[in-house]
C-alpha cells in the first residue's frame, strides 16, 4: 500500500456572526455563535460539523433548516446523545446532536419505541418520507447528552448517498470582519485516516503582508 502524504493544517480559533445566505434555515435563533469549526482535529478524529453555543444552558430551541422527512432518530448514552437526522429533497441530510429532549410528536415515536424494544438507546430509521418536516419547524431542545464537555448543538450536512460531511458553512454567507490569528502549522501523518498520528509542528513568527514566516526554516 502507498503510504498517503502529510497533510499541513492552519489551526485557529474564531467566534464570527453570520446571516444566511442560501434556501437553507439557521438550526437555532438564540445564539449564532460557533465555538468548533469543522475540521478540527480531535484525538481520535477530524471534527465533522459546526458547534454552536448555547451559553452553558440547555433546552434551546432547535428548528429543521429545511423540509424533508426523518430519516434516524438515535437515543445513546454515547456518541451524539440523542439526535436527529433530516435527509432533504437535495440530496443533503442535516443532523443535530446532544439534544436534550425532542419535540412532541418525535418524542411520542421514540418512547412507544423504547417501550417495546424495552430499551432507553434506540435507533430508529423511519421508512423514508412517512415522518415529514417542514421548514423552521421546532424539532427539539439543545441539551448535553451524549460525550460533550458541556451544553452545545453539534450540526452536521451530509451527503445523503455518501453519508460524507459537507461544511455547513459552505451553504450559508459569511460576515467575517476578524481575520484568524494563525500561530503554528501541525502536520499529520494521515495514512491512517482513522486515526491521523501528529508529528510535529512548527512555529509562526509573523504576519507580514498576508504572509506567513514560520519561526525556523
Amino acid at each position: 500500500m502507498i503510504k498517503k502524504n502529510k497533510i499541513i493544517l492552519f489551526i485557529s480559533t474564531c467566534l464570527f456572526n453570520y446571516v444566511t445566505k442560501s434556501q437553507y434555515a439557521w438550526p437555532i435563533d438564540s445564539n449564532l455563535q460557533i465555538v468548533s469549526n469543522y475540521g478540527e482535529i480531535r484525538s481520535n478524529h477530524f471534527h465533522s460539523g459546526i458547534d454552536f453555543s448555547t451559553n452553558r444552558e440547555i433546552n434551546q430551541k432547535l428548528y429543521a433548516i429545511e423540509s424533508g422527512y426523518i430519516s434516524r432518530l438515535k437515543v445513546n448514552s454515547g456518541g451524539y446523545g440523542n439526535s436527529i437526522y433530516i435527509t432533504h429533497q437535495n440530496g443533503k441530510v442535516s443532523v443535530y446532536a446532544h439534544l436534550n429532549s425532542y419535540n412532541y410528536k418525535i418524542s411520542e415515536l421514540v418512547k412507544n419505541e423504547q417501550y417495546l424494544k424495552k430499551s432507553f438507546e434506540i435507533d430508529i430509521f423511519p421508512i423514508p418520507n412517512t415522518f415529514l418536516i417542514e421548514k423552521n419547524e421546532l424539532i427539539g431542545f439543545s441539551g448535553n447528552t451524549g460525550n460533550t464537555s458541556g451544553p452545545h448543538l453539534h450540526f452536521e450536512i451530509r451527503d445523503e448517498l455518501s453519508e460524507l460531511p459537507i461544511n455547513p458553512l459552505e451553504f450559508y454567507k459569511k460576515i467575517d470582519t476578524s481575520a484568524p490569528f494563525i500561530s503554528q502549522i501541525a502536520f499529520y501523518d494521515i495514512s491512517d485516516t482513522i486515526s491521523p498520528k501528529f508529528d510535529k509542528h512548527l512555529t509562526i513568527k509573523k504576519n507580514k503582508n498576508d504572509s506567513l514566516f514560520l519561526e525556523n526554516d
